[in-house]
């Protein structure tokens, strides 16, 4: 993958060679404007970014996703091993991709559907608030086929999520300032990936359900400045 990127990637848009020199252009200028009226109405500043209440707010919403992705990595194939007690290891192994496989097409879905409508923010509250119900029904432990299920449902949430968040940051924060906000949500919020096992077992399923349904409550604080931002 490495070597095709390195060769087939175009750096920026005026380098797009699938794109008609009309295409390029305009795309070009859009995004230039777009950059323009983001400094305009935030500024440029790294350091400015790091104190703006909605890079904070990112940083909480990506905490409770860093956590329930890192702790259900680390206990989805024994919680699949608990309910399919006569399963092989293989087919364990098996079992265990089917979260993953719906995570792939979900999160594909809902980040194609708010690229396509330039809402974000009930997007991203959605897929917390899935994430949560699937966590949630794991924990009440059902059947072992509901349970799998269930797994599906956590994981195509909270990955889901992901591709939307990502696409936040960015539209109120450009250039350094983008450059260091995105950098400090990612050292900040991972912290909750290194502890999402740790509280899951101390803790267990419940937690990783209310960590998600705050994720959904925070994310719908978030106030609408612009399309891309809504």
């Amino acid at each position: 993958m490495g070597i095709a990127v390195l060769f087939y990637l175009d750096n920026q848009p005026r380098d797009a060679r699938w794109l008609s020199d009309e295409q390029r252009l305009w795309l070009v200028e859009r995004m230039e404007r777009e950059q323009r009226e983001r400094q305009d109405r935030h500024g440029p500043d790294r350091w400015l970014a790091m104190v703006q209440p909605r890079v904070w707010l990112l940083i909480a919403i990506y905490f409770t996703v860093a956590a329930g992705s890192n702790a259900g990595g680390a206990c989805f194939p024994t919680l699949i091993k608990e309910r399919f007690t006569t399963a092989t290891n293989l087919q364990i192994g098996l079992l265990g991709a089917l979260p993953h496989l719906c995570a792939v097409v979900c999160m594909s879905l809902v980040g194609i559907n708010s690229d396509r409508t330039g809402e974000r923010r009930r997007h991203l509250a959605g897929s917390a608030l899935a994430a949560f119900l699937g966590w949630a029904l794991i924990a009440c432990e059902l059947s072992p086929v509901v349970s799998l299920a269930d797994l599906c449902v956590a994981q195509a949430g909270m990955m889901s999520m992901l591709p939307v968040f990502r696409a936040v940051p960015s539209s109120f924060l450009s250039g350094a300032a983008a450059a260091g906000g995105i950098a400090l949500i990612n050292s900040v919020a991972n912290i909750g990936g290194f502890f999402g096992a740790t509280i899951l077992g101390q803790f267990g399923l419940w937690s990783m359900a209310a960590f998600l349904l705050a994720g959904s409550l925070i994310t719908m604080t978030m106030r609408r400045e612009s399309r891309a931002e809504t």
